[in-house]
């Protein structure tokens, strides 16, 4: 019934919103990345454009000055068909 619906929807978007602060607080694996940026022969701004970000603000999530935000990982994974498993690094 109704109730019933209403817990799945809850636990659905209680699961997303700690899923989404998981992926936001881990690790990228910017090597990968970059990887499959070179194997496309694609340029650091074709990335850039792709996230909808300066080429300048990209090279600052390359160093690790900024973060992914968790739409830009989407793109990575929609666009360059990275695995979020091989995207997020696990903490060791």
């Amino acid at each position: 019934g109704k109730i019933k619906q209403k817990s799945y929807l809850f636990f659905f978007f209680t699961f997303s919103y700690f899923y989404s602060i998981l992926i936001l607080m881990a690790k990228i694996n910017i090597a990968l990345i970059e990887e499959v940026r070179k194997k496309r022969g694609l340029k650091a701004k074709d990335i850039a454009h792709l996230l909808g970000v300066t080429p300048s603000m990209y090279s600052q999530i390359r160093s690790g000055k900024k973060r992914f935000s968790l739409n830009r990982i989407v793109i990575i994974w929609r666009e360059l068909k990275i695995p979020l498993t091989k995207l997020i690094l696990k903490e060791k």
